[in-house]
């Protein structure tokens, strides 16, 4: 339990005594109030490692959001959002071209879209 703690801590601004023993809408309340709405250091060390590792190379967070921003519309916090969804769906070996990239990066694009009912859904607003 203490490393989860740990990790939280670096996550948001203040996490309150005895985490564990909170209700979720208490928790998320107390977690939400301060919060920036950016990724926090657990969480994109989480994405810099899944898109470092497994996006060809010249690929980073940038050529992400910028893919996401052009193609599928998505602001910055939403791409960050996508690219916490895509650490759930890394591929096993690194993409080996950048029309690889872009098409995982589509999938999971679809996959964020989905689960949100987002329009963007059904297709690309522009394909690169």
């Amino acid at each position: 339990m203490a490393s989860r703690h740990f990790k939280t801590r670096g996550e948001f601004s203040s996490v309150p005594d005895k985490v564990e023993e909170l209700p979720l809408e208490e928790l998320g309340a107390a977690l939400g109030s301060g919060h920036s709405g950016n990724l926090g250091k657990y969480s994109t060390g989480l994405v810099s490692h899944a898109i470092g590792g497994k996006m060809p190379g010249g690929f980073n967070i940038s050529s992400v959001k910028a893919h996401l921003s052009k193609t599928w519309g998505l602001g910055p916090q939403h791409a960050d959002a996508m690219s916490l969804v895509a650490t759930t769906m890394e591929h096993a070996k690194c993409l080996g071209s950048e029309i690889a990239g872009k098409a995982w990066l589509d999938a999971t694009a679809q996959v964020y879209a989905t689960f949100l009912s987002l329009a963007v859904a059904v297709a690309p607003l522009e394909a690169d």
